[in-house]
């Protein structure tokens, strides 16, 4: 199967060709709006508790610190306003177990 960005899919391809990829700066627009919205929500999250589900480390943090290093990558900043997200981010990055993954 192709990738929907190749040009030239074929017929049978093209059917399954995602309508956001028409435009793909657009694309890249509304995907970082919507990263921004999952941050800012995180960030309320944590204003009340500790860590993504409640008092304690799991998944849901290392899916969301995944979510944040990816972000990273696609040169995504954690707006400046979501405080409890970055201290979040800091706090869990000082364990062990993310520090030195085995």
């Amino acid at each position: 199967m192709g990738h929907h960005a190749t040009p030239g899919l074929s017929p049978a391809l093209r059917a399954h060709k995602s309508p956001d990829w028409a435009g793909r700066e657009d694309f890249g627009r509304r995907r970082r709006v919507r990263a921004e919205a999952g941050m800012r929500y995180f960030d309320n999250v944590l204003r009340d508790q500790p860590y993504v589900a409640g008092d304690q480390f799991s998944m849901a943090d290392i899916t969301v610190l995944e979510g944040l290093v990816f972000a990273g990558f696609a040169q995504i900043p954690v707006p400046t306003e979501c405080t409890a997200l970055t201290a979040w981010r800091a706090r869990v990055e000082e364990r062990p177990s993310v520090r030195n993954p085995a």
